[in-house]
């Protein structure tokens, strides 16, 4: 049985895009338009996109299970750009479209004789987006680049992956996430960027987003380690002290309780033994007798399946989850449930399923009228090579080449402005939620330009006002309390919002909830399901005082379905998401997330609740959206399900080797005064020819073909880490990429903070905090006409409740007065 929902309406309806550019980062930004109704058309080579056969590609069909996937929905029109011809129609098909999408470093279009920046307002476009590794300026801008050496360079890679992996590999290197998850990363930023900018007044715009900024972004609460407390996060310090991943009879689960009430429901899902008391009584004594208690849940553990776990773990409601195959993923009742998968046709023309969006989008018309349904590709497929060439150029037949002016200088190394973005400028958000997915999806919101309110008090703080790694609170601290305004993990994902008091224990302090609901555009919550309308603050409440609102419920796993009512954090996730299970060196281990799968969730938030302001308009309703974050992850391994079901498995986890090229891994180095890991990926046979040669080596052979070099793998690996080894890693990547390779360095937050590259692309900026002063801060990873945006400081905790009150709200001081005294601001 599952909810009956209905096909999801064309909001983009009318909305033109042209994808120019080879990747999966560029494929995904696309697709995420088409699955909303834009036409998307994909401007392919003669010999075709060459993700077309990137991974697993069934005999005789002309597209891969990835290609399948990130492109369902959208035309393909062939262009060979090597003729005079050619680049003519090029120039044509760009200006024809509203939207551009391009891959391209800066000395293509220098090449072709065109301006990208001159794409806005010739013809029909009006936005032209690049997305690249690392940039069209900058000392990386023409670095070359693979889905591994680019997603070295975000810091995630760093310290993943930790905890049980750590303790099982200490001295093995740093790995990057499974298949193409960090391209996708990218092309959601792309895609969150450019429904921004639909939803305001769609001005002519230059938008340009890198890998490396996406993946950085994922990772600022870590990032913003070094600046604050020189700290640099590695696979050693990425531990849960009690379970967290843990092995049972049949495969692994994810248990994590991190509060004092969940522990106890674990300890009663368990079967309530004395040993639990007695050694973890308090979270002291569980860090204290960490390696007892984790050996006695192990023999409980053991006599028990993941699914016999899980059921105990969903009775009590304790956060946890089993780490899923892609057959679990498939036949998963709770996805099932919530009709979370879309069918995509592929070439053999049987349909398979692949994820849709998130979250399900429900319309309230009043009673029958209402309905619900989902974004997704809806049974569209990918199309064939150049199927749409002949009606597509045929349609063009009389326009001329737009004048994009040719020889455009080589862009300036120096660092941009910051200019705020206002295409969000008029939507007022309120802000329920706390630690890291919900608060940064608000602050992307924040960022676009709307203005977001977030609700808070001393008796409900967010927990991360407090977070910080070194530096503990004292009891004095916590008397006066000044601690609240010290985290500077809560600044990095709460920047530009007012900050107000207001106390939900209080019926009074929930009126005013619903009084900012009636003034608001959209509401965003990520209280367990249930909570909220419990205290009087559900949909069907805010729908009283607002017929027009967009409400978000953010939890684990959505409001509907046998796993409705589970908690859950970034590690359960990452391993009922799917991704744990593809993740690590070898199949004997998986991995676990922790806080950018956190910020990937709150990326999707956002894009979701600017798809709901999109359906508000569209239907004349009120919308809530209900978001499962344990699909994100999903949404993300998508083509690895679907190759599932192509060939019935899928590569197990082999670190950051590749099924097909070799070599392609990383190898120890120096890194200055520490140890460090170079990362390096060949492509294709010339690439590999010129490294071999480089290098000199007995043991390795120039001629090798693809097949020869992955079965010589072993022996290339040992050839280039003894190449490598006590050499210094700046000078390892320069000489890589002297030779056209692919090469960088696996990088850690502190090369992230000093990195000159991030620096002249303006990725760090400064605030002005009403507590810390001065601090330094992550920007947002795209730039808008040349400039980063304005990034305010995250509010302390009250700061605006003047404003709130007062200007928002209509109340007089001495109102205001009386309601901090009876405790509701508090």
């Amino acid at each position: 049985m599952s909810e009956e929902l209905v096909p999801a309406p064309a909001l983009l309806e009318g909305v033109t895009a042209v994808e120019y550019g080879q990747s999966a980062a560029i494929g995904f930004a696309g697709r995420l338009l088409a699955d909303l109704g834009a036409t998307v058309t994909k401007l392919e080579p003669p010999e075709g996109d060459r993700t077309r056969f990137e991974g697993y590609t069934a005999p005789g069909a002309d597209a891969s299970a990835a290609f399948a996937y990130a492109n369902a929905g959208k035309r393909s029109v062939v262009v060979d750009e090597a003729t005079a011809e050619g680049r003519d129609e090029l120039a044509r098909l760009l200006a024809s479209a509203e939207i551009v999408i391009d891959g391209h470093a800066a000395s293509h279009w220098r090449e072709l004789g065109l301006d990208f920046d001159a794409l806005p307002g010739s013809g029909s476009c009006r936005l032209a987006v690049s997305l690249t590794p690392f940039g069209r300026f900058g000392e990386r801008a023409e670095w070359a680049a693979t889905h591994l050496t680019a997603h070295h360079t975000g810091g995630e890679s760093y310290a993943f992956p930790g905890g049980l992996s750590w303790l099982r590999y200490p001295d093995r290197e740093p790995v990057r996430v499974p298949g193409r998850v960090a391209e996708f990363d990218a092309g959601t930023a792309a895609g969150l960027t450019m429904l921004g900018w639909l939803a305001g007044d769609r001005e002519p715009a230059v938008v340009e987003l890198t890998w490396q900024e996406a993946a950085m972004a994922l990772s600022r609460q870590d990032i913003v380690k070094w600046p604050n407390d020189g700290f640099i996060d590695n696979r050693a310090t990425r531990q849960i002290p009690v379970l967290g991943l843990v092995e049972c009879r049949d495969g692994w689960v994810e248990i994590y309780p991190s509060e004092q009430h969940m522990w106890e429901r674990l300890v009663l899902a368990v079967g309530d033994p004395e040993w639990a008391h007695t050694l973890g009584e308090t979270a002291d004594d569980r860090i204290k007798h960490t390696g007892e208690l984790n050996d006695l849940f192990a023999v409980w553990l053991k006599e028990r399946s993941k699914a016999e776990v899980y059921e105990a773990l969903r009775k009590h409601g304790v956060p946890g989850g089993p780490v899923r195959t892609m057959q679990d993923i498939y036949e998963s009742d709770q996805m099932r449930f919530r009709d979370f998968f879309h069918g995509v046709a592929y070439p053999d023309g049987e349909p398979r399923d692949v994820p849709g969006h998130p979250y399900i989008v429900r319309e309230a018309h009043g009673g029958a009228d209402d309905r619900a349904w989902r974004p997704g590709p809806g049974g569209a497929a990918a199309p064939r090579l150049g199927a749409d060439t002949e009606a597509t150029l045929a349609a063009l037949d009389g326009d001329r080449a737009p004048a994009l002016r040719s020889g455009a200088p080589e862009p300036k190394l120096a660092e941009p402005p910051a200019r705020p973005i206002d295409w969000l400028a008029g939507k007022r958000v309120v802000d329920l939620t706390w630690y890291q997915a919900g608060p940064y999806g608000n602050m992307i919101l924040a960022t676009l330009g709307a203005e977001v309110v977030k609700v808070e008090s001393l008796g409900r703080t967010d927990p991360f006002r407090k977070a910080r790694r070194l530096k503990t609170v004292m009891l004095d601290e916590l008397k006066h309390g000044d601690w609240v305004d010290t985290g500077y993990r809560f600044n990095e994902v709460n920047m530009g919002k007012q900050s107000v008091q207001v106390d939900l224990a209080h019926e009074r302090g929930r009126e005013i909830v619903r009084e900012l609901v009636a003034g608001a555009d959209v509401i965003i919550e990520s209280f367990r399901p249930g909570a909220v309308a419990r205290l009087g603050l559900g949909f069907d409440r805010l729908i009283e005082v607002n017929p027009r609102i967009v409400m978000l419920s953010l939890s684990a796993n959505g409001e509907t379905g046998p796993d409705g009512h589970m908690p859950g954090y970034a590690a359960v996730f990452g391993a009922t998401s799917g991704m744990s299970g593809l993740s690590g060196y070898d199949v004997s281990t998986p991995s676990e997330y922790r806080g950018p799968l956190d910020q990937r969730v709150g990326t999707s938030v956002a894009l979701a609740a600017i798809v709901g302001l999109m359906a508000r308009d569209h239907s004349d309703s009120a919308v809530l959206i209900d978001f499962a974050a344990s699909e994100v992850g999903t949404t993300l391994v998508g083509d690895q399900l679907m190759e599932w079901q192509l060939r019935g498995t899928v590569d197990e986890p082999m670190g950051n080797h590749h099924p097909v090229l070799a070599p392609h891994n990383s190898y120890e180095c120096e890194d200055s005064d520490r140890p460090g890991w170079v990362v390096l990926a060949v492509e294709h046979d010339e690439q590999w020819r010129r490294l071999a040669g480089h290098l000199g080596d007995w043991r390795l052979d120039p001629s090798w073909d693809r097949q020869a070099r992955k079965a010589q793998e072993p022996a290339i690996d040992a050839a280039i880490a003894d190449w490598a080894r006590g050499r210094n890693r700046d000078e390892l990547v320069a000489e890589l990429q002297s030779l056209g390779v692919p090469a960088s360095p696996s990088m850690n937050v502190r090369d992230l903070y000093e990195d000159a590259h991030v620096r002249q692309r303006g990725m760090w900026t400064r605030v002005d905090h009403a507590r810390l002063g001065d601090i330094e801060v992550l920007s947002m990873p795209w730039l808008v006409n040349g400039a980063r945006p304005v990034m305010q400081p995250a509010p302390a905790l009250g700061q605006h409740n003047d404003y709130v009150y007062r200007e928002i709200l209509g109340l007089s001081a001495e109102e205001q007065a009386a309601l901090a005294e009876a405790g509701v601001a508090y």
